[in-house]
Formats: structure tokens, C-alpha cells, sequence
């Protein structure tokens, strides 16, 4: 035996041949890879980090793996999104007696909750099956006291639908006003303002120099107010 195979042969346990990395897996059927590890680790990177490729390597597995259970970024990202709300979302318990405004403003706070819980991912939550799925019991429990009201099937179908709008864009406005440290509105008024005459726009001056807090529990409180108000006016049957 060669002094260079003897070598090779006798290399110590903590040596870098000894620590060479494993080789890639191949295709993510063939390895038992599945949804769930998927987004297990897409969960452990940032929002402006969530690549395909970022997961593969995490992982260790080719690209093509990840592309066998999700087709891209974007699927990618809702499935996170949706893991994130489900995790953060509280059991919304709607009590058998609560009229159609009380459910519906039960229901409001757990979307609401759930949805800013998840941070930046959730504009990538939308009105398609995979939250409606989410939401299943909360929507039967209001939907059924519509109805018990009198509202009909096609008011109130539209009913939810403007609810959940409601709450998604509430939430993501607390998002983005969180991300970027300040209240966004106010900083696109201010910004535009100063590129026009102020004396022009009396009443936008003034909220620019003394605005109210428009994400804050109030603001959402307000806006289920009207909704509730104008829904209250449009049931055609009061109970």
C-alpha cells in the first residue's frame, strides 16, 4: 500500500474528508419530501428572503423537489401566510345567542387579530379558497344569523363578502404603518402637501398638523360601526 493511500485511508474522524458535505437528494417524491416540511422551513426565513431556491437549499434538495408540491413564489408565500394565520389565529367561539352584529363584529376581531399576526406575508391573503377554508366556522356562525334575521342568501353572501374586505384591508394597513414605522397616510398627505399651495386644502392642512390615529382599535371599531349601521338600514326584514 502507497504511503498516499495509507494516508487517505487512516484519515482522522474530525478531518475535513470526514466532514464533507452530504450530496444533494434528488426529486422531493423520491425522498419522502411533502407540503408540510416545505413550509415548515419557508417559515424560518424572512418575508424578503422566501425563494424556492432559499427553501431548496435549506432543505438540501434540488429546486425541482420544492416545484413538485408548489408550482411558485407566489403559492409558495400563501401557503406560508395561510400556516402563519392558522398558527396565530385564536378559535373565533361565536355564542348561540349573539345576534347578526355581535357575530359579526366577533368575527371581524379574530380575522383582524389573525391576519396582522402574520406580518408581511399577508398581502398575500385573499378572498380565494385556501382563507376561506381557514374561516369556515366563523362564516357559517354569521352567515346562520343573517339569515335568522331575515337577510336573504344573496345579500348575505355579498354581506360577508364585504366584511372579510373590511378586515383584510384594516390589518394590512397596520401592517405596512408597522413596517414603515409610521402612519402612512399621513405621510403620503404630508409629502403631497408640500408639493402644493397648503392654503389651498384648509381642512387636509389641519389633519396633516393634528391627525387622529387611524389604526388603532378605534379606527377598526368605527369602520364595523358604519358597515354594521348600513347593513342594519338595507336588511329587509328587521328583527
Amino acid at each position: 500500500m502507497s504511503r498516499q493511500q495509507s494516508s487517505a485511508g487512516s484519515a482522522p474522524a474530525g478531518s475535513a474528508a470526514s466532514q464533507t458535505p452530504p450530496a444533494r437528494r434528488g426529486r422531493g417524491n423520491s425522498v419522502g419530501l411533502g407540503p408540510k416540511q416545505i413550509v415548515d422551513a419557508a417559515r424560518t426565513l424572512p418575508p424578503e428572503r422566501l425563494t424556492m431556491q432559499a427553501v431548496a437549499n435549506l432543505l438540501g434538495v434540488d429546486r425541482k423537489a420544492i416545484h413538485n408540491h408548489v408550482p411558485d413564489r407566489e403559492a409558495l408565500a400563501t401557503l406560508v401566510a395561510l400556516d402563519a394565520l392558522a398558527a396565530n389565529s385564536t378559535d373565533v367561539q361565536i355564542p348561540e345567542d349573539a345576534d347578526w352584529q355581535t357575530a359579526s363584529r366577533i368575527y371581524a376581531y379574530g380575522l383582524v387579530d389573525g391576519v396582522i399576526a402574520v406580518g408581511g406575508l399577508a398581502r398575500h391573503l385573499s378572498q380565494g379558497s385556501p382563507l376561506t377554508a381557514q374561516t369556515l366556522d366563523g362564516t357559517e356562525a354569521v352567515l346562520a344569523r343573517l339569515i335568522e334575521a331575515g337577510f336573504d342568501q344573496a345579500t348575505a353572501q355579498r354581506y360577508m363578502a364585504a366584511l372579510t374586505n373590511i378586515c383584510l384591508a384594516f390589518a394590512r394597513d397596520v401592517i405596512d404603518a408597522a413596517q414603515e414605522g409610521t402612519a402612512t397616510r399621513l405621510h403620503y398627505l404630508q409629502a403631497a402637501l408640500a408639493e402644493r399651495d397648503a392654503d389651498h386644502f384648509p381642512h387636509l392642512s389641519r389633519i396633516a398638523r393634528q391627525p387622529e390615529d387611524t389604526y388603532d382599535r378605534q379606527q377598526l371599531e368605527f369602520t364595523l360601526d358604519i358597515f354594521l349601521a348600513g347593513a342594519a338600514a338595507a336588511d329587509p326584514d328587521p328583527r
